[in-house]
């Protein structure tokens, strides 16, 4: 091939939409897997992906599809969990699949390592895709793509990063470029409504995400008129059709389980239910509304009256899940999970993460605000959308700093609309001041901008927190797997990584299902060696597993210097524990301890 035919098939291949994004997105895709590391040596990211790992090896092993609960995680509630099945079956086929020509190790390996890139992948081409719709452009698209890398929603979908929340976000973007077809297609309206089903069903934390769903294709109904009445009778009929599908297939199934308020629930199955009624209803009497002030009147009436079937079908689904843990489990627990904490919370512990986190969101709406009427008219109502989702993130992160799961890409999506814009209108004035335009205005939105800012503000005390990297490293974890069978005490954050790790028994792990076993767990942790012991005598424990580098423990140890935690933290081991390990308690790395029979007090 000439060097003219070779040049002339990059000059088309460049003029294609999709080729700077899809650069772009190969190019943080390649980064991620250099970057993997400890992901390829087996490490996984968080306490949620082990006991995700562990729900698929069970459902491999024949475990029943709708029983979810761990039964080698002892409680008093019995080891219960609320999590869906549908994340399960991707990684459980690709292991199936695999198992033949790699072995169970390799293939286990292999699948949640891919996983999260194709999760990755998907939710590049998605965000291009959405921005590519709205006319955003190429420029657009590349600095949507990179916000999004660069952001905190990102780091959902590491290599082994298995848990639910990347797969819940790629339907949330999913269900958006549906709802943004131009064609306005029943197709559109299936995908939606499949999307939002799914949504609900994988993790109730995904609730923000699908109500705008759903109001969207009612805003829409309410701008558009009849030319959105075919589209909104079939969403609201698929709705209902997905709704039941997924309540009934999903675990737990039909069951008393159901009533329930932390994950998909009776309370939630009415509401989507009675809103696809309703929309099949605005539908059918679509004609009869001559302008949009009665359609909005009609959808207000609708969106009410859901509300209220899901209140009279479950009033304690409209607070807090969390609202009645215990003292104990929301001190020693729930106020050291930085995902779960507020903004008040943030700002009095880590000043850093705060400004960072919303500095993106803050930046991203203003820059959208600004540009609002620099949008054509025919991609106004796309560009509204990006801004009411970002809009209304940001409360729900206010509230819970997870919540940055959907506002970052909320952020991507508005900055790259406004960067976009901005870029196209100045480009064809002044190609050279168009890149200095959308530089800027990726630099003012950038993730790594606000990271840089934060740091600023880092109390020391983050900074200087010591590494506890060596607490999961599976190498550590090869003495403790190599016994037989046993009961083991652990602090709350271990208890998943001895489930993956070893065959062993567990007592705590930081789900609030089993907040039981979360008071049990920090009560022993902070009680004096004799009290302590007396809380482990009823469990029959073999082993206690300490970790000197963990966070968790040190915690333990400045609220009850007298405490088990802050004595074996300084060297003084009760007689009741034997030292399995040579490992001494300043050093870094686990440190498992044999429970010894008539060393303590009642023995």
């Amino acid at each position: 091939m000439s060097a003219f035919a070779v040049s002339g098939t990059v000059r088309r291949l460049a003029a294609q939409p999709l080729f700077w994004p899809g650069l772009a997105a190969l190019a943080f895709l390649i980064f991620a897997v250099l970057e993997a590391g400890p992901a390829r040596a087996g490490w996984l990211r968080d306490t949620d992906d082990f006991f995700r790992l562990q729900q698929v090896r069970d459902l491999i092993a024949g475990q029943a599809w709708f029983e979810v609960a761990q039964s080698r995680f002892e409680t008093p509630e019995g080891g219960a969990m609320h999590w869906s099945r549908l994340p399960d079956v991707p990684m459980a086929a690709m292991m199936l699949a695999l198992t033949p020509l790699t072995g169970a190790e390799t293939a286990e390996r292999i699948a949640i390592f891919i996983w999260p890139l194709i999760l990755t992948a998907l939710a590049f081409g998605l965000i291009a895709k959405i921005l590519l719709r709205l006319g955003a452009g190429p420029a657009g698209a590349v600095a949507g793509i990179a916000i999004f890398a660069m952001s905190g929603a990102a780091a959902q979908f590491e290599p082994n990063r298995i848990d639910h929340h990347g797969f819940g976000l790629v339907l949330g973007l999913a269900g958006l470029y549906a709802l943004l077809s131009p064609a306005r297609s029943q197709r559109s309206a299936l995908i939606a409504a499949l999307s939002v089903a799914a949504m609900m069903s994988v993790a109730l934390e995904n609730l923000p995400m699908a109500a705008l769903l759903i109001a969207g294709f009612g805003l829409a109904w309410i701008v558009r008129g009849d030319m959105e009445r075919v589209r909104l009778r079939t969403f609201g009929g698929a709705l209902i059709v997905a709704s039941l599908v997924f309540f009934v297939a999903d675990a737990p199934g039909l069951s008393a389980a159901r009533m329930t308020c932390d994950a998909f629930g009776v309370a939630h199955l009415t509401a989507m239910i009675f809103g696809g009624v309703l929309f099949i209803v605005l539908a059918a009497v679509s004609g009869r509304f001559s302008n949009w002030r009665g359609r909005l009147a009609a959808a207000m009436l609708a969106g009410a009256g859901t509300l209220g079937a899901a209140f009279i079908t479950g009033p304690d689904c409209f607070g807090s899940p969390l609202a009645g843990l215990s003292d104990i489990a929301r001190e020693n627990w729930l106020d050291g999970v930085t995902e779960a904490a507020s903004l008040p919370r943030l700002l009095e512990t880590s000043p850093g993460i705060a400004v960072s986190v919303f500095g993106v969101i803050i930046s991203a709406w203003l820059a959208g605000v600004v540009v609002w009427r620099k949008v054509p008219e025919t991609h106004r109502f796309g560009f509204a959308m990006l801004m009411l989702m970002l809009t209304i993130t940001l409360p729900v992160t206010l509230w819970q700093v997870r919540g940055m799961l959907f506002a970052h890409p909320a952020a991507a999506l508005a900055g790259g609309m406004a960067i976009g814009h901005l870029f196209s209108q100045v480009y064809g004035v002044n190609a050279r001041r168009a890149v200095l335009v959308g530089l800027a205005g990726f630099l003012a939105i950038s993730p790594s901008t606000w990271l840089m800012i934060g740091d600023v503000f880092a109390a020391p005390e983050m900074q200087a927190e010591t590494d506890a990297s060596s607490c999961l490293d599976p190498k550590s974890f090869a003495a403790l797997a190599a016994l037989p069978p046993s009961r083991v005490m652990t602090p709350i954050d271990l208890g998943p990584s001895v489930l993956v790790r070893t065959q062993h028994t567990i007592f705590a792990a930081p789900y609030h299902r089993n907040v039981s076993a979360i008071e049990r767990a920090a009560l022993f942790w902070m009680a004096p060696p004799d009290e302590a012991r007396g809380i482990l005598a009823p469990l029959q424990a073999d082993y206690v597993l300490s970790c000197p580098a963990l966070g968790e423990l040190k915690r333990y140890a400045r609220r009850s210097p007298d405490g088990l935690a802050a004595q074996m933290l300084a060297g003084e081991v009760p007689a009741w524990l034997q030292p399995v390990n040579d490992a001494g308690a300043g050093e870094a790395g686990l440190v498992l301890y044999r429970v010894m029979p008539g060393k303590g007090p009642d023995f």
